[in-house]
């Protein structure tokens, strides 16, 4: 099962739903977000245990959903934070990079 596969239905299962869904429902939903939906890759630098050493880079990685033609994205504050470095990772493979524009980590 893929990755964005798996993200879908959380969020679907995650969500308070009352009512029966189908699994044609579900699917055709799925292929129909799908290819909004990416892969926010970022890269962080952090102090090193070695004090020679300086500096470490760890990956890290969310999810993110794209919501205009411009190619702005969606992803939660913490994913992006305290990133040195952005990657978008669309369906298809491509990797674009990517800036943060603003952020609010206040809840709704």
């Amino acid at each position: 099962m893929s990755r964005r596969l798996m993200l879908f239905i959380f969020v679907l299962c995650g969500s308070e739903i009352s009512t029966r869904v189908d699994a044609q429902g579900i699917s055709a939903t799925y292929r129909k977000v799908n290819p909004s939906v990416v892969i926010v890759r970022v890269q962080q630098k952090t102090p090193s245990s070695d004090p020679q050493k300086g500096l470490d880079s760890f990956p890290s990685f969310g999810s993110g959903v794209l919501i205009s033609a411009e190619g702005k994205i969606l992803t939660a504050a913490h994913v992006v934070q305290a990133a040195d470095q952005i990657c978008v990772e669309f369906l298809d493979g491509e990797l674009i990079p990517a800036r943060v524009v603003a952020t609010s980590t206040s809840a709704l």
